[in-house]
């Protein structure tokens, strides 16, 4: 074989092992980037759900506050009532109770 020959062999070889090379790199950078993607879509859905969670959870703490707000009006009232009912009487004793079982009622929350 002549050295020109030869050597353009030589040069076919090395540009189609290049390009083979180059393929698997594109191939494998191709690979990551769906993966990345893909981690990135999982990352937002939980996200999403965790944002979802957290919009829940403070709809819950506002629905108790206001719960809470309403028992101590309640409480209030019923003390109010209290003070106008004769003491050791019926009216007097229900008024007790209802005192008592608020306390309860906010004890609980």
């Amino acid at each position: 074989m002549q050295p020109n020959k030869l050597y353009l062999k030589m040069l076919n070889q090395n540009k189609q092992q290049q390009q083979k090379q180059n393929k698997q790199a594109i191939h494998f950078v191709q690979k990551d980037l769906q993966t990345i993607q893909q981690q990135r879509e999982e990352a937002q859905i939980n996200l999403s759900m965790k944002n979802d969670i957290k919009t829940q959870y403070i709809i819950k703490i506002q629905e108790q506050q206001e719960n809470v707000k309403e028992l101590i009006q309640t409480r209030y009232k019923i003390k109010e009532q209290l003070k106008l009912a004769k003491p050791g009487g019926k009216l007097h004793n229900q008024i007790l109770k209802q005192l008592d079982d608020i306390n309860k009622l906010m004890q609980i929350k």
